[in-house]
């Protein structure tokens, strides 16, 4: 999910070059677009940072894309191995048709939310929220204070 924020950005920078370039729009519109996702990414941000102590990992762990995904994969009692092929799967897209990496990665971005939610002692109706809305459901599992890591450690 961390991978899923840095190419947020990238793709951000990248739309707003463009339109620029090919429309000559106004920077005013890459302000204004960039006014509305950064609090949602920082709110991701935090939110994972959170999520991670909460687990009782330290939430620096959450910042670094690979390794990120690797110890949530593990917060959700996966191997890690899991979490390293949905880590590094956006950086192979320039590589491989993304076509070919859609089912693989949302398979894995499905263990690994449903293990998750479960982790926490959430059902499969809260698994689906943290893979479709993400925005909403990552922050609170982060910040409501009656959700709890109940998976051993």
């Amino acid at each position: 999910m961390i991978n899923f924020l840095f190419s947020l950005i990238n793709q951000q920078i990248a739309f707003i070059f463009s339109l620029y370039k090919l429309f000559r729009v106004a920077p005013k519109m890459g302000l204004v677009i960039s006014l509305i996702t950064f609090p949602i990414i920082l709110l991701m941000i935090v939110s994972f940072w959170k999520v991670f102590v909460k687990a009782g990992r330290k939430g620096w762990e959450s910042l670094i894309p690979i390794y990120g995904t690797i110890i949530l994969a593990q917060i959700g009692g996966l191997p890690g191995w899991v979490g390293f092929l949905d880590g590094i799967a956006p950086y192979l897209t320039p590589y491989l048709d993304s076509k070919i990496l859609l089912a693989p990665v949302l398979i894995l971005s499905y263990m690994i939310n449903y293990n998750l939610a479960k982790a926490f002692g959430k059902d499969f109706g809260f698994a689906m929220g943290l893979i479709i809305c993400p925005f909403v459901f990552y922050p609170i599992l982060a910040f409501d204070k009656k959700i709890h890591y109940i998976l051993e450690k």
